[in-house]
């Protein structure tokens, strides 16, 4: 690894409680654009393409 890329990891602190968190906000993140996009859909095939994610999402979210 490069002197530019140890420093990085050096101060780099990732902790469990980061890491859940930004899973977190990536999974609030995918759902609210699943959501915008079904409200959104153009078409009822699309909207049931992403109403069918989005209750993926929502499933892992419980879980």
């Amino acid at each position: 690894m490069s002197i530019l890329g140890n420093q990085v990891k050096e101060r780099t602190d990732l902790s469990d409680e980061v890491i859940a968190s930004n899973m977190l906000a990536a999974a609030t993140a995918s759902a609210n654009a699943y959501l915008n996009a079904t409200l959104t859909a153009p078409t009822p095939e699309f909207r049931t393409m992403c109403e069918d994610s989005l209750e993926q999402i929502l499933i892992g979210h419980a879980s």
